[in-house]
């Protein structure tokens, strides 16, 4: 239950970043309408960046689009800033090492108040495209901080 919760906050978060229209039950009840479509919004409930691919790769684009680069491989997901695009300058990485995953935090040429040090996932078992998640997430999370 716990993470279904954290999930919806999450994708509230994502949707919020590409400038979904998020409605209320409230607002469906306004209408008097009790049919939903995409082009009068979404409900939290109804987001599903975090389960489908159609819904997680717009964001990855948006991203690109914004100026920064992503790097997809079998054991890590990075975000970096265009013009910073080594290795080590990233806003957001997203690795598995030692049988868990690890979220980097910003690195310090990127972020000088935070501290570049590891936060740990745990061992959970996670596929590819929850570790593009929980990347886009980190990097929402800065992006909202510093833009």
């Amino acid at each position: 239950m716990g993470e279904k919760r954290i999930d919806m906050e999450d994708n509230k978060l994502i949707a919020e970043f590409m400038d979904v229209n998020l409605i209320t039950i409230d607002d469906i009840r306004a209408n008097k309408n009790p049919y939903i479509s995409s082009v009068d919004g979404y409900t939290k409930e109804d987001l599903q960046y975090h389960t489908s691919w159609n819904w997680l790769m717009p964001v990855v684009d948006k991203i690109e689009e914004m100026g920064f680069t992503t790097s997809i491989k079998t054991s890590y997901v990075r975000i970096n800033p265009r013009e910073m695009g080594r290795y080590d300058n990233y806003i957001s990485w997203i690795s598995f090492s030692k049988g868990s995953w690890h979220s980097r935090n910003p690195c310090p040429s990127v972020d000088d108040d935070v501290d570049n040090g590891y936060e740990s996932i745990g061992h959970e078992t996670i596929n590819k495209r929850q570790a593009i998640y929980k990347a886009v997430v980190s990097f929402i999370n800065w992006y909202n901080k510093n833009k």
